[in-house]
């Protein structure tokens, strides 16, 4: 999946990402809290130095809690 960040083409605003995602999170059927703008600027903040895709492998080893949404509000 192509980068959705500062590498991007026409890259996304972190709200932009959090409507996108939580989008995904309430439709067909799926009832998944909102992802907020501060979860995806936490995320983004964290990673920011990745340079490759994340693997499937990678992505299931990461914790389901994370970020916690109290930091995030």
């Amino acid at each position: 999946m192509p980068a959705w960040g500062d590498g991007a083409p026409v890259p996304l605003k972190d709200d932009q990402i959090s409507a996108i995602l939580t989008y995904i999170r309430s439709e067909w059927g799926n009832s998944a809290d909102a992802v907020t703008t501060g979860e995806v600027a936490l995320i983004r903040g964290t990673t920011k130095d990745r340079k490759q895709p994340w693997s499937e492998k990678e992505l299931l080893a990461l914790p389901s809690d994370l970020p916690p949404a109290s930091v995030a509000k």
